[in-house]
């Protein structure tokens, strides 16, 4: 796809980039409250000591990161769009298209965290992420992806005594 060029297609793609900004606000505000409420109780455990930090702390500090920072953006945007005098429409076809592809990719990965376990599929996780995002330094992405989930299991154990799967 080629970049816009003359003012109405500028307008229009600033219009298109709001309209999928307040929907992926509101998407990623769904799937905080899905973790605060269902996901984080459900998967983690109480600790064993008083003393120690609940293994449930860090995910639901995330979720609530991930829902304040997501309300913000559909904020932000919804605001962005009422003021502005430009009337546009965006494709549903692309928004649904990449809820339903992102949802695919993190139940893959859920389910495979859960069965193949963490020392696997972070890599992949890590070396998929890297490619879609534009970066072809294939010895960075390779030594990345096998040593940062190496190092965040040593420091999982380490700091809160706790194997990932």
């Amino acid at each position: 796809m080629s970049s816009p060029e003359t003012p109405e297609e500028l307008e229009q793609a600033d219009t298109v980039s709001t309209a999928i900004d307040i929907a992926a606000g509101l998407f990623l505000a769904a799937v905080a409250i899905g973790a605060i409420a269902w996901l984080v109780p459900l998967h983690t455990k109480v600790s064993s000591t008083v003393h120690d930090i609940q293994p449930g702390f860090i995910p639901s500090l995330s979720a609530w990161i991930v829902l304040v920072l997501s309300t913000w953006l559909f904020v932000v945007n919804t605001y962005r769009l009422r003021a502005s005098a430009r009337v546009g429409t965006v494709s549903g076809r692309t928004v649904v298209v990449e809820v339903v592809v992102w949802s695919a990719v993190a139940a893959l990965a859920m389910f495979g965290l859960s069965v193949i376990g963490f020392l696997i599929v972070a890599p992949i996780l890590i070396c998929g992420g890297m490619v879609f995002a534009g970066f072809r330094n294939w010895r960075i992405i390779g030594l990345l992806s096998v040593l940062f989930p190496l190092l965040i299991d040593q420091a999982a154990w380490i700091i809160f005594t706790v194997d990932l799967p």
